[in-house]
């Protein structure tokens, strides 16, 4: 999973669907130095976040990234998602944190416009963050 999230190519901008209290619970030092990397290579990032991974997660992530992050978050009745959706330039990834895991990258420029406008339509409805 760590190659997946590792790579950001040229991205301006990454965009997470997301459970991301598993993600960082299954990977905890590399999210800790992927949000700095990130931040170096001046890349933002958005997250659509579950209302437990906004206590857990999206706090200390922001206090790491300050301006390169924002988040909006799911209504509480879709608390868990054992699932990530990535996307990032013509790439979109999808990781399953079930045992084993599973991810796979997709790269398109059709599954990636895609995709970028079914995030854009749920970021304008899911809730602000903090």
């Amino acid at each position: 999973m760590k190659h997946i999230f590792d790579r950001i190519d040229d991205a301006k901008e990454l965009l997470f669907i997301i459970s991301s209290d598993k993600m960082f619970e299954a990977y905890p030092a590399f999210f800790e130095r992927f949000r700095k990397r990130v931040v170096g290579q001046g890349v933002f990032v958005r997250d659509i976040l579950t209302q437990r991974s906004s206590i857990t997660v999206a706090k200390k992530t922001k206090e790491v990234m300050r301006e390169y992050y924002d988040f909006r978050l799911f209504p509480k009745k879709y608390e868990d998602m054992p699932t990530t959706i990535r996307i990032w330039g013509d790439n979109v990834a999808f990781v399953i944190f079930d045992e084993p895991p599973l991810g796979v990258v997709v790269t398109s420029k059709a599954l990636g416009t895609t995709f970028r406008v079914i995030f854009e339509t749920m970021w304008e409805k899911a809730e602000p963050g903090l």
